[in-house]
């Protein structure tokens, strides 16, 4: 997994380094968090501890429709924020096996005006029955 692209990525100032359910390592770049997250979603102000929960422990993560080597990590906050949390992997084709490295491009609360599902495809992860509620139970 470790290639010089991986090792550029984490030489940058970061605002959060994670593993994914699967194994895989998602960064969150400093940059990526002042110029893009606070300044166009100033609702996640304060809640990079939730991004994180959003990427280790996700309710479910959905294939992009926006792009094809991205997937949307959604979570709900012990407030009831439900988070979605896109992230860009390396390769998408080994992001199933945990071999490969993500990161986040976006993070948003979901707005059913604003940001519904247009972009968001497919479950290709649900988290096992918990003591959480589960994303289907939670679904119209």
């Amino acid at each position: 997994m470790t290639t010089s692209a991986a090792q550029d990525k984490l030489r940058k100032p970061l605002s959060l380094l994670a593993t994914d359910p699967r194994g895989n390592i998602v960064i969150c770049a400093q940059s990526v968090w002042d110029g893009h997250i606070a300044k166009y979603h100033p609702e996640m102000k304060g809640r990079i501890g939730d991004i994180e929960s959003a990427l280790v422990d996700p309710d479910a993560i959905r294939q992009s429709k926006a792009r094809p080597n991205a997937e949307i990590f959604e979570w709900i906050a012990a407030d009831t924020m439900q988070i979605r949390v896109a992230v860009t992997f390396d390769v998408i084709a080994l992001a199933p096996h945990g071999q490969t490295m993500g990161k986040v491009n976006s993070a948003y609360p979901v707005d059913p005006i604003e940001y519904d599902t247009p972009n968001v495809g497919n479950y290709i992860y649900l988290r096992a029955a918990t003591s959480r509620n589960s994303p289907q139970e939670r679904e119209p």
